[in-house]
């Protein structure tokens, strides 16, 4: 992703993130998120990997990618650890007009 994703928070924009790492392809999940909570996730994790070194104990150099992850464990986020994204787990619901 990129650094546009963080600006993208429209509530009735979604995105489908699929998981193929199941044995095969009958395993596959999808995590259907809201752009803002993309948005924000991005942001977040983005601004914390930023203000901790990179190899060396150097200052790391900024860019316009973006990951999502299924965990931030490695960044020390304790709200984005694994599983985090369970909730958003073929929840397809949250995309009827109710």
């Amino acid at each position: 992703m990129g650094v546009k994703h963080e600006k993208l928070d429209s509530p009735s924009l979604f995105y489908c993130f699929v998981d193929f790492t199941g044995p095969n392809e009958h395993n596959s999940a999808v995590f259907i998120l809201a752009a803002p909570v993309v948005a924000h996730v991005l942001t977040v994790s983005h601004q914390t990997w930023l203000s901790q070194p990179g190899r060396g104990g150097k200052a790391r150099n900024d860019t316009t990618m973006r990951r999502l992850l299924p965990s931030y464990e490695h960044l020390g986020m304790a709200d984005y650890q694994r599983g985090w994204l369970e909730p958003y787990r073929e929840n397809w619901n949250q995309l009827s007009s109710d």
